[in-house]
């Protein structure tokens, strides 16, 4: 089953973001944490949450102000309760927005990207040296509080 309801943000065109209720059954092996599936049947649903689809800013807090505020929107819905999820992709084909969003919080699916950003992230990591990864990350609810502080 795949059914998909969404309610679109956007900021300035060039950030998007949706509510998605999408019940589809994930994989056994996908490692979100416990709060963003709910076990039916000896199968894993995704629970309701919000969506980045697309993300452009111009540098002046543009990006982390359109992310809090989606943040925030989700903690406000009783629906999604801080479930935010995106899609960690070059837009420019240069760069990687992963270092960016794994120090507003987010974090990767696969546990090994994380480390690397980890390492990058105490060892100063700016844009410019970021590490060029892309895939699927998630917003842990103990770092919703952290996000919106950032």
């Amino acid at each position: 089953m795949n059914i998909q309801s969404s309610y679109s943000l956007a900021f300035c065109g060039k950030c998007t973001s949706c509510f998605v209720n999408n019940f589809v059954e994930l994989k056994n092996d996908t490692k979100y944490p416990r709060d963003y599936y709910v076990k039916s049947r000896e199968k894993n649903i995704l629970k309701p949450h919000y969506f980045i689809k697309f993300l452009w800013g111009d540098g002046n807090r543009e990006g982390t102000n359109f992310v809090q505020d989606v943040v925030i929107k989700s903690l406000k819905d009783e629906r999604t309760n801080g479930r935010v999820i995106l899609d960690a992709k070059k837009i420019d084909a240069k760069t990687s927005p992963a270092g960016f969003y794994y120090k507003l919080g987010f974090r990767f699916l696969d546990e090994t990207l994380n480390k690397i950003l980890q390492q990058w992230k105490i060892s100063g990591g700016t844009k410019f040296n970021a590490p060029d990864l892309e895939g699927r990350m998630f917003l842990p609810k103990e770092n919703v509080e952290d996000c919106i502080r950032y």
